[in-house]
């Protein structure tokens, strides 16, 4: 009976390791997963805004990347301080 209780024991022992090793893994994958996924996704659809001008990248106008912030923006994301 006593090598019954032993054998219980040791499966309970291995499943609670292999639990904790399946959740580190899913953290570890999601989390990089997730940064790659974001790259990804902006890269594709072009919602890049590395301004923060509302204007996604894609869509500014040359000379006006960088527009300062807080100043309001036109459709192309000039400002008026921006040559175009």
């Amino acid at each position: 009976m006593q090598k019954r209780g032993m054998i219980v024991w040791e499966v309970v022992v291995w499943a609670v390791i292999l639990l904790v090793v399946a959740v580190i893994l899913i953290f570890v994958f999601k989390n990089l997963l997730g940064e790659e996924q974001s790259a990804i996704n902006d890269t594709i659809t072009g919602t890049k805004d590395s301004d923060r001008d509302l204007v996604p990248d894609a869509f500014e106008a040359k000379g006006c990347e960088n527009t300062p912030p807080g100043e309001k923006v036109n459709s192309r994301g000039c400002s008026s301080s921006q040559p175009n």
